[in-house]
């Protein structure tokens, strides 16, 4: 099944946003408690993640879960 914009968009956000932060794909697995094939998969678009996914992603990267979906950013401590 082909990809919809939204899981496009949230993939290439979750790969914008470990760029700014200046991580490598292992070690934003690490923070989420996963491998890093699984970050390339999600920022490729050949996964999906789901909600406890998106969740710690969100927080690993700093930002609110609903900025993985929007092009507003607002960072959290």
């Amino acid at each position: 099944m082909e990809p919809d914009e939204a899981e496009k968009m949230v993939s290439a956000r979750i790969k914008e946003l470990r760029l700014l932060r200046h991580m490598s794909q292992r070690q934003l697995a690490e923070k989420i408690g996963t491998q890093a094939p699984y970050v390339s998969d999600l920022e490729r678009c050949i996964r999906s993640p789901g909600v406890p996914m998106l969740a710690k992603l969100a927080k690993a990267l700093s930002v609110h879960i609903a900025d993985l979906f929007s092009e507003n950013l607002r960072i959290v401590a």
